[in-house]
């Protein structure tokens, strides 16, 4: 199963379309604030939440119930605005700004050999994820320049819009 989160008027076939408004195509109406999600634990292969996260506060608690709710192996996408870009700060809906780094602290980490012992850390309780990966989705003059100009990526952020963020569990 898919799940939609937070799906607006981008209402996919095939998918569990969730959102906080009931519209024509939502499947489910709920609060992203309020926990927990009315789903069951481990129920959906694929979780899509394309620039939904920058609208909550809390960032922790969404995380925590979309991995309870993602099935062992399945990949949570997120996409969101590019802090550097304006629109990023454009929205007065927009609660917070997140980046590619917001997103390690969920990942779990390589446990470290010390002494010929695995120490374990004890805030990898909190790291849901076992893979990260991300791609930057550019704006229609940065998909022209930017292959050619990659390397100043840093110089040239306003050509960045999305960012898009695929964890596994």
């Amino acid at each position: 199963m898919k799940l939609n989160v937070g799906c607006g008027h981008d209402i996919k076939k095939g998918w569990v379309n969730l959102d906080v408004k009931k519209r024509k195509g939502v499947d489910v109406v709920h609060n992203l604030e309020k926990y927990p999600y009315p789903f069951e634990d481990n129920k959906f292969n694929l979780i899509l939440a394309d620039n939904v996260l920058e609208h909550l506060d809390d960032t922790i608690g969404c995380m925590n119930e979309l991995h309870r709710i993602l099935k062992p192996g399945g990949k949570l996408i997120l996409k969101f605005p590019y802090f550097q870009h304006p629109n990023a700060w454009v929205d007065p809906t927009h609660k917070k700004c997140l980046t590619v780094g917001t997103f390690r602290y969920f990942v779990r980490k390589k446990r470290k050999l010390i002494n010929g012992k695995y120490v374990h850390n004890p805030v990898d309780k909190q790291r849901l994820f076992t893979k990260l990966e991300y791609k930057y989705h550019p704006t229609w003059v940065g998909y022209i320049v930017y292959p050619f100009i990659k390397w100043l990526r840093h110089f040239c952020d306003i050509l960045i819009l999305n960012v898009e963020v695929r964890l596994t569990k």
